[in-house]
């Protein structure tokens, strides 16, 4: 069975007090369950947009106008719920999406023309996803992190490049929600967050563990970094299912130090936060103003030098 569904892509508000007037409409041909990327990825006027048509298995790129540019096929043996991660431009002008998928296969596509660039056999990826992270000298890399699988990091090629098992720390991580990558000391390459089910992880550019904590809590999303008080100095928010408590931890051997927790009401069971997809869920997170989408909200400070951190998510580079 398929389902039909009309997505809205843009709107245009008239006066104060006047209701938004539509300017066109795309009909997708399923379900549509990550928030659609938007960046500029050709040479057309304006930015393109992406999305994952689900149970159709399409990624299809639509311009400023409503138009289709193209749409690429996967063959994916599952449904697509997870969202496209979109690289900075290399040398050459090019930027790359990449696509994780629950039957294990990882798609790396020519953004501007959406032709296949490489593809590879790397773990389940369900409502997590990808991300394009600064890992070293050489331009970025890409992140995955799988539910049950730990955190795989490949070249621009789709060359491996390091894996971080799952069982390497207790309890092993099962992760339910995006990455994300920030610059937190100033030397040009990022420290990935994320969230294990019961609690967040840091693992630094060479894929080693800077710290994790087992806080008792069920986490069903991914975290969210930015400088929420303006101190210069990062920090890192999550939502969580149930009631929680703040930690303090040192960076390095030393983790995150607990800035403040509130409660909120029961969460949706599929919650993912991230500072991109969400900008205002986080900043009234980040203020203690708590969301009705959880029943928890929890922040916490890292270490850091005094500057304006770089912040990245799966869902939109």
């Amino acid at each position: 069975m398929m389902w039909s569904m009309m997505l809205l892509l843009s709107v245009v508000c008239g006066a104060s007090g006047d209701a938004p007037r539509e300017v066109w409409r795309f009909e997708a041909l399923s379900n549509l369950y990550v928030p659609p990327l938007v960046e500029d990825m050709t040479d057309r006027p304006g930015r393109e947009i992406i999305i994952c048509d689900s149970e159709a298995g399409l990624v299809r790129c639509i311009d400023a106008e409503g138009a289709e540019v193209w749409q690429y096929d996967g063959g994916w043996a599952k449904r697509l719920i997870s969202p496209a991660a979109l690289s900075a431009r290399d040398a050459d002008g090019r930027r790359r999406l990449a696509i994780g998928n629950g039957d294990g296969s990882l798609v790396c596509l020519d953004a501007a023309a959406g032709g296949l660039l490489w593809r590879c056999e790397a773990a389940p990826v369900e409502w997590g996803g990808v991300l394009w992270a600064r890992l070293g000298n050489d331009g970025e890399a890409l992140v995955l992190g799988s539910e049950q699988d730990g955190v795989f990091a490949y070249n621009q090629d789709g060359e491996p490049v390091w894996h971080f098992l799952a069982d390497s720390v207790t309890p092993p991580l099962h992760l339910r929600g995006p990455l994300t990558a920030c610059d937190i000391n100033g030397d040009g390459r990022d420290v990935l967050f994320g969230l294990s089910r019961f609690g967040p992880f840091a693992l630094d550019a060479d894929g080693a563990l800077l710290w994790t904590q087992f806080t008792g809590d069920d986490f069903p999303g991914g975290p969210a970094m930015a400088d929420a008080d303006l101190d210069g100095r990062p920090e890192t928010t999550a939502i969580c299912g149930v009631s929680t408590r703040s930690r303090e931890h040192p960076h390095g051997a030393c983790p995150c130090s607990g800035a403040w927790t509130a409660t909120a009401r029961p969460p949706s069971p599929w919650v993912m936060l991230s500072a991109t997809a969400f900008p205002r869920l986080f900043w009234a997170t980040a203020r203690a103003r708590c969301t009705p989408f959880a029943s928890t909200a929890v922040c916490c400070g890292l270490s850091a030098r005094p500057r304006q951190p770089i912040s990245r998510s799966a869902s939109a580079m």
